[in-house]
């Protein structure tokens, strides 16, 4: 099922397509590693989608496009020539990433995988109420879905020096100005720092709130793209409002300050 005819974007052609998935590239993929690639993606969409437990997953069914590219073109499409990033979510249809993945199967990649491919998936759920949702929120379920299906030791232990180190007042400020995808561009200092106090945030309501939090903001995520306003599908979600949820996390945080163990116990970023 090998093409490789010219597709989307200038320079790219089609390495390999399937059902699921078609891989695209500026410089040919061999079909072997396409057929791994692609199989490594559909082991990590399947565990997301088990994770998230989807009532509808109509609107999952529909190609992904996987874009492989050289490092200049990652490093011209993403702004980052460090080579440190896996991966980039472009909306509900396309995953870009370096070439370097191709060959490479470190946990932390894995977990890249994870985490892009849930935000393909709410893409899909929410469509255009994807604007409603809290990015702090969206980037918090997909990193805890993405640390919990690579579980790296180093990448979780990197996640709980900073979760341990945050004040009340830097989360008071994350959740306030960590909102919405489309603000201007971000420092990726501040980026991570959204992220990591995101997943916190979605540990927290998984450790205080309701243990499955990952299948209820699922839900969320589904009622938004069906019509309901994020905020109420929150509130319906976990019998709380998000705004109440919120400040009642920025006083836990608060209350444990200089705790760690307190802070992450019965979280995955928790001592084991």
């Amino acid at each position: 099922m090998t093409a490789m005819g010219r597709v989307g974007w200038a320079g790219l052609v089609e390495d390999f397509h399937d059902a699921q998935v078609r891989v695209v590239s500026d410089r040919p993929v061999s079909a072997a590693d396409a057929k791994a690639l692609v199989a490594r993606v559909e082991r990590a969409w399947k565990s997301d989608v088990k994770t998230q437990r989807w009532d509808d997953e109509g609107p999952l069914r529909r190609t992904l496009t996987i874009a492989v590219l050289s490092a200049p073109a990652f490093a011209q499409f993403t702004g980052d020539a460090t080579g440190s990033i896996a991966g980039v979510t472009t909306g509900k249809d396309t995953f870009v990433m370096p070439e370097r993945v191709l060959h490479g199967t470190t946990r932390d990649d894995e977990n890249t995988l994870a985490h892009e491919l849930s935000h393909v998936q709410d893409f899909r759920e929410a469509g255009d109420a994807m604007e409603s949702i809290p990015t702090y929120l969206e980037e918090g379920k997909a990193t805890v879905i993405g640390d919990a299906y690579g579980r790296e030791s180093r990448h979780l232990a990197d996640a709980a020096r900073t979760m341990a180190s945050f004040t009340g007042d830097e989360v008071a400020y994350l959740l306030r100005n960590f909102r919405r995808s489309s603000d201007e561009q971000r420092p990726p200092q501040f980026v991570y720092a959204g992220e990591v106090m995101g997943a916190l945030f979605v540990e927290y309501l998984a450790t205080h709130v309701r243990g499955d939090a990952v299948v209820r903001l699922a839900d969320a995520v589904e009622a938004a793209g069906r019509g309901t306003s994020f905020t109420r599908a929150f509130a319906t979600s976990f019998g709380r409002s998000l705004g109440e949820v919120e400040r009642e996390f920025v006083t836990f945080v608060r209350d444990t300050e200089g705790e760690p163990g307190r802070r992450l116990e019965g979280t995955l970023y928790g001592p084991r």
